[in-house]
């Protein structure tokens, strides 16, 4: 169709087709147009996010920066050998510093370094002193009172350790007349005397054998 041959009413649909297309390509540059103030917004949203995070490291470090420091325990680390001492050591009512036992311990311990003498045989020797001068506040009725030697006092420069601990017998644990001694030994479980042994000396043997069950 000619252009010429167009009626009022063609020309009319014309133009309001041409109205409907612009309108359209503007709703769709619109809607680009949103969509990408969209994407811009979430960027910046993004941005801020890293942002506070970075922002909340810097206030968790400076938070545990001023939070207080626990306080280190002022008791020393103990060596096992030390502590295999003390558990021997017979309990003594009131003071008894474990820390001053501990330095006097330890220094007897580099004394004998020094002087060359072997760890096994150091170690062996103030452990059975240990266990004897138990057994004597045992015997003695010591354990657990006052009297117990405060145990830096023990491993101390005088080395109580090395003493001579022996529970001492007393003469009236035996019989003092001789002619009891046979019946007493027997009723005990100790042996009749030898044929001719002198009474002096099977008492010397009864006393050696009540010393060493004490």
């Amino acid at each position: 169709m000619n252009e010429d041959d167009r009626t009022p009413e063609d020309l009319q649909g014309a133009a309001e087709m041409q109205a409907d297309f612009v309108r359209e390509e503007k709703l769709l540059n619109n809607d680009v147009d949103f969509r990408t103030q969209i994407g811009r917004i979430e960027l910046k949203m993004t941005v801020i996010n890293m942002g506070l995070s970075v922002i909340e490291s810097k206030l968790d470090k400076l938070l545990a920066a001023k939070k207080p420091k626990a306080r280190k325990s002022k008791e020393p680390r103990y060596s096992k050998n030390f502590l295999d001492a003390w558990a021997l050591y017979p309990k003594r009512l009131g003071s008894n510093s474990k820390s001053k036992a501990y330095s006097a311990f330890s220094a007897r311990t580099s004394d004998a370094v020094w002087a060359g003498m072997h760890g096994s045989k150091f170690f062996t020797g103030i452990f059975d002193g240990i266990r004897a001068y138990a057994k004597f506040c045992e015997a003695t009725g010591k354990t657990g009172t006052e009297f117990v030697m405060q145990a830096a006092t023990f491993f101390g420069p005088d080395k109580h350790y090395e003493n001579d601990w022996t529970v001492p017998v007393k003469a009236e644990t035996l019989p003092k007349d001789n002619e009891q001694l046979e019946s007493w030994a027997m009723n005990n479980g100790y042996r009749n005397p030898n044929v001719g042994e002198a009474f002096s000396s099977y008492r010397h043997y009864l006393k050696g054998q009540l010393r060493g069950k004490s």
